[in-house]
């Protein structure tokens, strides 16, 4: 969970199941950093739909990298999501 202003939620190798709150899309300074996850090293890896790690449930964007780990992105929809919002 980050606090007021914006953050960066950074995300290592084995990082479990972790739930961002208070995640702004629109916020340009807003990031989520999963340069040290072998999984992800780039948008399209996110978003390839043939292995969708990244996904709608409900109000929340879900990123799993199908090893037992994943973000819960509270309040955000998929569409809302682009690759300016990550660092790889």
């Amino acid at each position: 969970m980050g606090g007021a202003g914006s953050d960066c939620f950074k995300f290592t190798v084995d990082f479990g199941h972790d739930v961002i709150t208070d995640f702004a899309a629109t916020d340009s300074l807003e990031k989520i950093d999963l340069s040290e996850v072998a999984t992800f090293t780039t948008f399209a890896d996110l978003a390839d739909p043939s292995s969708p790690h990244m996904f709608q449930d409900g109000f929340d964007v879900i990123i799993d990298d199908f090893a037992q780990n994943t973000i819960r992105i509270r309040g955000v929809l998929v569409a809302d999501i682009d690759a300016t919002d990550f660092l790889f």
